[in-house]
């Protein structure tokens, strides 16, 4: 997990400066928190970029609400540059 923040057409990508807690379960779900520092004074508009894998192996990365599957071995700036155009312009036809 890593904090994303865009300003005009600029993104960056900033460690998320705290670890998470041990999983628990709620629910029949597992459950991981974190704690973050948010950068501040930057003008940047931040939000958390998260990865994870499914039991298959599949690369994911969620940013401001939208999950996409990645190749292995994507980076965290190649996938935040790709959501954060997706939300700002639409699907590109792949």
């Amino acid at each position: 997990m890593q904090w994303a923040g865009t300003a005009g057409s600029e993104l960056s990508i900033q460690p998320l400066g705290h670890g998470g807690d041990i999983p628990v379960e709620e629910s029949g779900r597992i459950v991981w928190r974190f704690r973050g520092s948010m950068p501040q004074g930057s003008g940047y508009d931040w939000a958390p970029i998260v990865s994870f894998v499914d039991r298959r192996d599949g690369l994911y990365y969620q940013y401001r609400n939208h999950t996409r599957r990645y190749p292995a071995g994507t980076d965290a700036v190649r996938a935040a540059t790709d959501l954060d155009q997706w939300t700002r312009t639409g699907p590109s036809a792949e």
